[in-house]
This record gives structure tokens, C-alpha cells and sequence, in this order.
């Protein structure tokens, strides 16, 4: 039973720092601020967690964990009859457009890992799960366009993250300008596969 509290509060202050980075952002949140909004002392964090860095860890560690899992399961199963590059695509557009905490909460990550190798290298990890499961459940599962089919595939792979991660930029700077990124992500395929 205390076990299982203890698990329990751990996540309750992993929730609450969630919260908290999404809505103020890691520069203007102390430890302080997310104990007072879980309603737990101070020491609790020190506790469970040990130092913000930890708890930031432990949080991106949970946020990509299921980021990932969510990512795999869409793009195993093609319930809508689409190809699977527009799976992706509606998969990536409905995270960035229907979940701004996801969204401010991955930017704000990635510019502590401008600084932290710590946070760079859960990143790049994240970064290379991502482009592993694009090329083994699409590129590795399509017939790509004449001048792509001799490419690495893992290259191929990168290159769809780093045009989806700037579709997600363009939309945070120009939130109105969601129908044009939307369009141009639906180029994808017809690039990739003619």
C-alpha cells in the first residue's frame, strides 16, 4: 500500500510538473512553483525526484515513452485505408494541432538540450525511435518515387521527421496559417511515392 502511494505521488508531481512547464515554461518554473501547485512540500520533490533535472528527466522519459507508443500503435494499424504516409502525417497534425502542452512542452525540452547533454541525448533518442519506426512501418513498406528508391532509407526516414518538425515550428510561430501547413504536409506522399 505505501509502495503504491509512493508511485502515486510521483506521478501526481510528474503530472503537475507537466502542467506546469507547458503553461509558464521550464525558465519561469522553480521547484518551488510545482510543489505549491501539487500540493505536496517541497521535500516531496527532493524525495522522489532528487533535483529538477532528474524531474525533468524522469518527465521527458514518460512524455516520449508515450509519444512513441501512441506513434507505433497508429502506424501499425491502418484503420482509415490510407497510405501509410498519410497516417503519418494526420498523426503528427493532430498532435501539433490539438495538443499545444504536447507541443510547448517538446520545444521547451529541446532548448534545454541545447545546453544539457542530459536532455540532448533523451532527444536524440526519441529522435532516432521516431525515424526507426518511420522507416520500418512506411518506407520500408512502400514503393518509393524513381529517384528515391536506391536512397538509404533510414536518410529517407530523417528527412520526413525534419519536414514534420518544421511543419510543427511554422505552425507555432503562425497558428492561422494551419490550412497551408496542412496542404503542404499533404504533398508527402505524392513526393515520396508519386
Amino acid at each position: 500500500m505505501k509502495k503504491e502511494k509512493k508511485i502515486n505521488q510521483a506521478e501526481h508531481i510528474l503530472n503537475t510538473a507537466y502542467k506546469c512547464l507547458s503553461t509558464k515554461g521550464h525558465a519561469k518554473i522553480s521547484l518551488r512553483n510545482i510543489a505549491n501547485e501539487a500540493g505536496v512540500a517541497l521535500s516531496q520533490l527532493h524525495y522522489y525526484f532528487g533535483s529538477k533535472n532528474a524531474l525533468y528527466s524522469q518527465l521527458i522519459t514518460k512524455s516520449i515513452g508515450t509519444y512513441i507508443d501512441d506513434f507505433t500503435e497508429k502506424l501499425s494499424t491502418n484503420t482509415e485505408g490510407i497510405n501509410s504516409i498519410d497516417q503519418l502525417v494526420r498523426f503528427i497534425e493532430n498532435a501539433v494541432f490539438n495538443d499545444e502542452a504536447m507541443v510547448r512542452v517538446f520545444y521547451d525540452v529541446t532548448n534545454l538540450a541545447l545546453w544539457s547533454e542530459e536532455f540532448r541525448g533523451l532527444m536524440n533518442k526519441m529522435l532516432d525511435e521516431i525515424s526507426d519506426i518511420i522507416e520500418e512501418k512506411i518506407i520500408n513498406n512502400n514503393t518509393l518515387v524513381p529517384p528515391l528508391v536506391n536512397e538509404n532509407p533510414k536518410a529517407i526516414a530523417r528527412l520526413l521527421v525534419s519536414v514534420l518538425l518544421g511543419s510543427t515550428i511554422q505552425f507555432i510561430f503562425s497558428p492561422s496559417s494551419r490550412d497551408e501547413i496542412s496542404e503542404s504536409n499533404k504533398l508527402l506522399p505524392s513526393l515520396l511515392l508519386g
